[in-house]
């Protein structure tokens, strides 16, 4: 927990210039995409891809660095084929309802465009955030045997980083694709989720 502290700390210390020149909102953004597990081991095996949905906004700046604050919905399915292969249980005869996995985040990102003035323009974001993980309820019926799980819930502190490449613009409509990978900084491996994300982020100026 101190590890976490010291580096929102020092991140609070390298990004303030840049939060002190933070403007009005200059564009929103609207995303979606596929979402994998990548890591821990429990995580990857257990889980399969699922969705992402995101919200944020883009805040004027003075400087070429663009800011923005997004907000997250992950969604993964419980994998339940693989999961009782590796325990060796008979999959026809067993059923598990529930135990998807949710990760809610919040996120200030800096993004940096290689190119200013461009229709194609990639750029590098990266950024700190907390996220909710989220395991749901589940219920396994082995014949005779039902066993319940109630649904777990814990806070991480999380580093995004990525690229995304502009494929579309006109007038004030943007849109870009966009690949995300997460790390959660959590040292408990029952708790910690990193993923990766490929999306289309569609954004607008007000």
């Amino acid at each position: 927990m101190r590890h976490i502290q010291f580096l929102f700390l020092m991140a609070f210390a390298c990004f303030q210039p840049s939060l002190a020149q933070v403007g009005a909102v200059e564009r929103w953004h609207l995303a979606g995409g596929l979402t994998s597990p990548a890591a821990p081991d429990q995580f990857y095996d257990y889980w399969k891809q699922g969705f992402q949905i995101m919200g944020g906004a883009e805040f004027s700046s003075q400087t070429r660095f663009l800011q923005l604050i997004t907000a997250e919905v992950n969604y993964f399915p419980f994998d339940q084929e693989r999961f009782l292969k590796r325990l060796g249980i008979d999959n026809g005869r067993t059923t598990i309802s529930g135990s998807a996995a949710y990760i809610l985040s919040l996120t200030y990102l800096i993004k940096y465009p290689f190119t200013e003035y461009s229709s194609f323009q990639p750029a590098f974001f990266a950024g700190l955030g907390c996220a909710s993980s989220i395991r749901s309820s589940a219920t396994i019926e082995y014949p005779n045997y039902p066993v319940s799980q109630e649904t777990k819930s814990s806070v991480v502190a999380i580093v995004p980083f990525g690229v995304s490449i502009r494929v579309y613009e006109r007038q004030r409509h943007v849109v870009e694709v966009n690949f995300t990978y997460t790390i959660g900084l959590s040292k408990s491996q029952t708790v910690n989720s990193n993923y990766s994300c490929l999306k289309l982020d569609y954004s607008f100026a007000p």
